[in-house]
């Protein structure tokens, strides 16, 4: 009996301190900084657990949570001014790269004509960024990137096959209009960003090397002749590649000769 009552009295001193502990806590969430956030973590937490609308509740380890962007003055000489607002993407690429948030965003309130040209540059980058990956990886990367809805409506994606004179896109030993599809790709949007004869000599290298790689897969007796055909197809990208000489209409080289193009 009396084990009993010593037990009953340390477990009213036990909830005599837990009591005194809670009116603690209390104090302190409410008279400090760290009310809010454990009221907010103990709310996500609840949140995640019933998978409830988590919306309303902040991720303290989210970095745009604590992202203010201060615009600072990137104090850009003329020299850089006048290579931003340049006619050419690419003489602009180094100012822009140098600038960062807080000075871009300086400059679409204070200068919009320089943050227009930046944005422009930007879009010009990631552009060339896309063509590049698609016009020299995987080919059935670049296939089923064609035929998706995410295609980039600032690329051009027809094409027209392979426009070579008497050979066309397929013969007995072989079938290039794939390989012809990627080439038209890389010619006309590397045009387009004004990147043509800086880049025509890769493109008509993966051009031969897709046809090199589709010959591979052809049979035994077949594939001489089909290297051979790839080998006349690479001498004629080389030699005539983007040059406009239409018969009936259309290109005789595979290539940006259509009017739309240039």
């Amino acid at each position: 009996m009396r084990i009993a009552v010593r037990e009953k009295g340390q477990a009213s001193v036990e909830y005599l301190g837990v009591i005194i502990a809670a009116a603690l806590l209390v104090l302190v969430l409410v008279f400090s900084d760290f009310g809010p956030k454990i009221a907010d973590a103990i709310e996500r937490a609840i949140c995640q657990v019933t998978e409830g609308d988590c919306e309303g509740s902040s991720d303290p380890s989210d970095p745009d949570d604590d992202v203010v962007d201060t615009p600072v003055d990137p104090e850009l000489s003329d020299t850089e001014r006048d290579e931003l607002l340049a006619e050419d993407p690419q003489d602009a690429q180094d100012v822009l790269d140098s600038l960062s948030p807080e000075e871009l965003a300086f400059l679409e309130q204070n200068d919009p004509e320089a943050f227009d040209a930046a944005e422009r540059v930007r879009s010009w980058a990631d552009n060339r960024a896309l063509v590049d990956q698609y016009a020299t990886g995987d080919l059935q990367d670049f296939l089923d990137h064609k035929s998706s809805d995410g295609q980039d409506p600032d690329l051009i994606y027809d094409d027209d096959g392979c426009s070579a004179p008497v050979l066309g896109s397929t013969g007995i030993s072989y079938d290039f209009t794939e390989a012809c599809e990627r080439h038209d790709f890389a010619y006309r949007n590397y045009k387009k960003l004004g990147l043509f004869d800086e880049e025509k000599a890769n493109a008509d290298a993966q051009f031969y090397q897709d046809m090199r790689d589709h010959c591979a897969t052809r049979s035994f007796v077949l594939k001489p002749a089909c290297y051979a055909n790839a080998e006349l197809y690479r001498q004629g990208v080389e030699e005539l590649g983007g040059m406009c000489e239409p018969i009936g209409g259309a290109p005789r080289i595979p290539g940006p000769c259509a009017p739309e193009y240039g």
